[in-house]
Protein backbone atom coordinates (compact mmCIF):
# COMPACT_ATOMS: atom_id res chain seq x y z
CA UNK A 1 0.00 0.00 0.00
CA UNK A 2 3.13 2.34 0.26
CA UNK A 3 3.13 4.85 -2.87
CA UNK A 4 5.64 7.60 -1.53
CA UNK A 5 7.70 7.00 -5.34
CA UNK A 6 4.51 7.49 -6.52
CA UNK A 7 2.97 10.45 -4.56
CA UNK A 8 2.83 13.86 -5.70
CA UNK A 9 2.99 17.58 -4.16
CA UNK A 10 0.44 17.34 -1.42
CA UNK A 11 -1.80 19.56 -3.78
CA UNK A 12 -2.74 17.20 -6.01
CA UNK A 13 -2.36 13.62 -3.57
CA UNK A 14 -5.43 14.06 -1.66
CA UNK A 15 -7.88 11.52 -2.67
CA UNK A 16 -11.12 9.45 -2.56
CA UNK A 17 -12.83 6.29 -2.44
CA UNK A 18 -13.05 4.01 -5.24
CA UNK A 19 -16.94 3.31 -4.42
CA UNK A 20 -18.14 6.26 -6.26
CA UNK A 21 -22.07 6.11 -6.64
CA UNK A 22 -23.58 7.83 -4.85
CA UNK A 23 -21.58 10.66 -5.81
CA UNK A 24 -21.13 11.91 -2.27
CA UNK A 25 -22.29 10.55 1.02
CA UNK A 26 -24.95 11.82 3.15
CA UNK A 27 -23.94 14.96 5.27
CA UNK A 28 -22.98 14.50 8.80
CA UNK A 29 -25.08 17.42 9.79
CA UNK A 30 -27.17 20.08 8.74
CA UNK A 31 -27.56 20.52 4.67
CA UNK A 32 -27.48 24.52 5.63
CA UNK A 33 -23.89 24.62 7.27
CA UNK A 34 -21.17 24.90 4.66
CA UNK A 35 -17.93 26.11 6.25
CA UNK A 36 -16.56 28.88 4.08
CA UNK A 37 -12.54 28.48 5.88
CA UNK A 38 -10.05 25.82 5.64
CA UNK A 39 -10.35 26.02 9.60
CA UNK A 40 -14.19 26.36 9.80
CA UNK A 41 -14.39 23.30 8.13
CA UNK A 42 -11.46 21.05 10.05
CA UNK A 43 -13.32 22.66 13.56
CA UNK A 44 -16.83 21.60 12.04
CA UNK A 45 -16.03 18.29 10.42
CA UNK A 46 -13.60 16.40 13.42
CA UNK A 47 -16.03 17.88 16.20
CA UNK A 48 -17.87 14.53 16.33
CA UNK A 49 -16.16 11.23 16.40
CA UNK A 50 -19.27 9.27 16.11
CA UNK A 51 -20.35 11.05 12.76
CA UNK A 52 -17.04 11.85 11.13
CA UNK A 53 -17.38 9.29 8.44
CA UNK A 54 -20.20 10.98 7.15
CA UNK A 55 -18.55 13.92 6.21
CA UNK A 56 -16.52 14.83 3.14
CA UNK A 57 -13.38 12.54 4.78
CA UNK A 58 -15.74 9.98 3.22
CA UNK A 59 -13.88 10.95 -0.43
CA UNK A 60 -10.44 9.87 0.89
CA UNK A 61 -10.73 6.72 3.08
CA UNK A 62 -9.48 3.43 1.67
CA UNK A 63 -11.91 0.43 2.06
CA UNK A 64 -10.22 -1.55 4.63
CA UNK A 65 -10.03 1.76 6.94
CA UNK A 66 -13.74 2.48 6.46
CA UNK A 67 -14.52 -0.97 7.70
CA UNK A 68 -12.57 -1.23 10.16
CA UNK A 69 -14.33 2.48 11.58
CA UNK A 70 -17.52 0.85 10.98
CA UNK A 71 -16.99 -1.95 13.04
CA UNK A 72 -15.90 0.30 16.17
CA UNK A 73 -17.93 0.75 18.99
CA UNK A 74 -17.29 3.06 20.92
CA UNK A 75 -16.51 7.08 20.84
CA UNK A 76 -12.74 6.84 22.30
CA UNK A 77 -12.08 3.77 19.67
CA UNK A 78 -13.22 6.09 16.76
CA UNK A 79 -11.49 9.05 18.11
CA UNK A 80 -8.32 7.12 18.34
CA UNK A 81 -8.56 5.88 14.90
CA UNK A 82 -9.17 9.53 13.71
CA UNK A 83 -6.15 10.33 14.92
CA UNK A 84 -4.19 7.50 13.34
CA UNK A 85 -5.96 8.02 10.26
CA UNK A 86 -4.66 11.32 10.26
CA UNK A 87 -1.37 10.35 11.19
CA UNK A 88 -0.88 8.07 8.33
CA UNK A 89 -0.79 10.96 5.69
CA UNK A 90 1.29 13.09 7.54
CA UNK A 91 4.29 13.45 5.75
CA UNK A 92 5.89 15.65 8.09
CA UNK A 93 5.30 13.92 11.24
CA UNK A 94 8.18 15.97 13.35
CA UNK A 95 6.43 19.50 12.37
CA UNK A 96 3.20 20.85 14.37
CA UNK A 97 0.13 20.43 13.09
CA UNK A 98 -0.52 18.05 9.47
CA UNK A 99 -0.10 19.86 5.79
CA UNK A 100 -2.44 17.29 4.54
CA UNK A 101 -5.12 17.44 6.72
CA UNK A 102 -4.84 21.44 6.45
CA UNK A 103 -5.03 21.06 3.28
CA UNK A 104 -7.96 18.74 2.51
CA UNK A 105 -10.28 21.01 4.37
CA UNK A 106 -8.87 24.18 2.85
CA UNK A 107 -10.52 22.57 -0.32
CA UNK A 108 -13.64 21.17 1.78
CA UNK A 109 -14.07 25.26 2.23
CA UNK A 110 -13.02 26.14 -1.30
CA UNK A 111 -15.69 24.14 -3.02
CA UNK A 112 -18.47 25.04 -0.15
CA UNK A 113 -17.86 28.80 -1.57
CA UNK A 114 -17.40 28.31 -4.88
CA UNK A 115 -19.92 25.37 -6.05
CA UNK A 116 -23.83 26.21 -5.86
CA UNK A 117 -25.15 23.49 -7.48
CA UNK A 118 -27.93 21.33 -5.06
CA UNK A 119 -26.32 19.51 -3.47
CA UNK A 120 -23.93 22.25 -2.52
CA UNK A 121 -20.34 22.60 -1.77
CA UNK A 122 -18.25 19.54 -0.79
CA UNK A 123 -21.26 17.58 -1.85
CA UNK A 124 -21.80 18.78 -5.12
CA UNK A 125 -19.93 16.73 -7.62
CA UNK A 126 -17.51 19.63 -8.58
CA UNK A 127 -17.10 19.74 -5.18
CA UNK A 128 -16.30 15.73 -4.74
CA UNK A 129 -13.74 16.31 -7.91
CA UNK A 130 -12.49 19.59 -6.49
CA UNK A 131 -11.23 17.54 -3.51
CA UNK A 132 -9.87 15.03 -4.78
CA UNK A 133 -7.54 16.40 -6.88
CA UNK A 134 -7.89 20.02 -6.67
CA UNK A 135 -8.20 22.91 -9.12
CA UNK A 136 -8.21 21.05 -13.17
CA UNK A 137 -5.05 22.17 -15.39
CA UNK A 138 -7.33 23.31 -18.28
CA UNK A 139 -11.53 24.41 -18.40
CA UNK A 140 -13.45 24.27 -21.86
CA UNK A 141 -17.10 23.53 -22.57
CA UNK A 142 -18.11 20.01 -24.46
CA UNK A 143 -18.21 20.91 -28.11
CA UNK A 144 -21.40 22.54 -28.91
CA UNK A 145 -22.30 22.46 -25.60
CA UNK A 146 -22.37 25.39 -23.51
CA UNK A 147 -24.06 23.81 -20.92
CA UNK A 148 -20.89 21.58 -20.01
CA UNK A 149 -17.51 21.76 -18.72
CA UNK A 150 -14.18 19.56 -19.35
CA UNK A 151 -12.03 19.75 -16.04
CA UNK A 152 -8.49 18.30 -17.50
CA UNK A 153 -5.62 16.98 -15.18
CA UNK A 154 -2.56 17.17 -17.47
CA UNK A 155 -0.19 14.05 -16.00
CA UNK A 156 2.99 14.92 -18.20
CA UNK A 157 5.67 17.59 -17.73
CA UNK A 158 7.14 18.84 -14.79
CA UNK A 159 4.61 18.74 -13.00
CA UNK A 160 2.06 15.85 -14.28
CA UNK A 161 5.35 14.00 -13.82
CA UNK A 162 4.74 14.25 -9.71
CA UNK A 163 1.16 12.88 -9.81
CA UNK A 164 0.03 9.92 -8.41
CA UNK A 165 -1.66 8.55 -11.74
CA UNK A 166 -1.88 9.03 -15.72
CA UNK A 167 -4.82 9.00 -17.96
CA UNK A 168 -6.15 8.71 -21.65
CA UNK A 169 -3.33 10.08 -23.37
CA UNK A 170 -1.41 11.70 -20.65
CA UNK A 171 -4.01 13.34 -18.87
CA UNK A 172 -7.45 12.93 -17.29
CA UNK A 173 -10.44 14.21 -18.56
CA UNK A 174 -13.74 14.64 -16.22
CA UNK A 175 -16.55 16.07 -18.18
CA UNK A 176 -19.54 17.71 -16.10
CA UNK A 177 -23.12 18.49 -17.94
CA UNK A 178 -25.68 20.75 -16.30
CA UNK A 179 -28.95 19.72 -15.16
CA UNK A 180 -31.02 22.72 -15.51
CA UNK A 181 -33.84 21.65 -13.58
CA UNK A 182 -31.79 21.40 -10.19
CA UNK A 183 -28.94 23.79 -11.43
CA UNK A 184 -26.38 21.66 -11.04
CA UNK A 185 -23.59 19.99 -12.85
CA UNK A 186 -23.27 16.25 -12.89
CA UNK A 187 -20.02 13.97 -14.06
CA UNK A 188 -20.39 13.05 -17.51
CA UNK A 189 -19.62 9.62 -18.62
CA UNK A 190 -20.93 9.52 -22.42
CA UNK A 191 -22.93 6.88 -23.12
CA UNK A 192 -23.58 6.12 -19.34
CA UNK A 193 -24.79 9.87 -18.64
CA UNK A 194 -25.00 11.90 -16.00
CA UNK A 195 -23.73 10.39 -12.52
CA UNK A 196 -21.53 7.79 -14.29
CA UNK A 197 -18.09 8.06 -13.59
CA UNK A 198 -16.01 6.59 -16.38
CA UNK A 199 -13.39 3.57 -15.41
CA UNK A 200 -10.25 5.46 -16.03
CA UNK A 201 -11.09 8.36 -13.70
CA UNK A 202 -12.07 5.59 -11.14
CA UNK A 203 -8.76 4.55 -11.68
CA UNK A 204 -6.97 7.83 -11.62
CA UNK A 205 -8.81 8.63 -8.55
CA UNK A 206 -8.62 5.24 -6.69
CA UNK A 207 -4.41 5.42 -7.50
CA UNK A 208 -4.59 9.08 -5.57
CA UNK A 209 -6.27 7.78 -2.77
CA UNK A 210 -3.78 4.83 -2.08
CA UNK A 211 -0.59 7.80 -2.93
CA UNK A 212 -2.02 9.78 0.21
CA UNK A 213 -1.04 7.10 2.69
CA UNK A 214 2.86 7.48 3.02
CA UNK A 215 3.58 5.34 6.07
CA UNK A 216 2.64 1.13 5.39
CA UNK A 217 1.23 -1.40 7.79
Amino acid sequence: MRARNHRSISYYAIATAVALLPVVPTAASSPEKLPKTGAEAMAYFEANADTWLAGPVDYIILDDERKVFKDLSTTTERADFIAEFWALRDETPKLAGNEFKREFYQRVAKANDRYHDFPRGWKSDRGFIHIVLGRPDYVRPIFGRFDSAVWTYFTVGEEGSKRPFRGIAGRVAIAFVRNPARSSYRIYGGFGGPGFVPLYVRDALHYAKEAAVIRGE
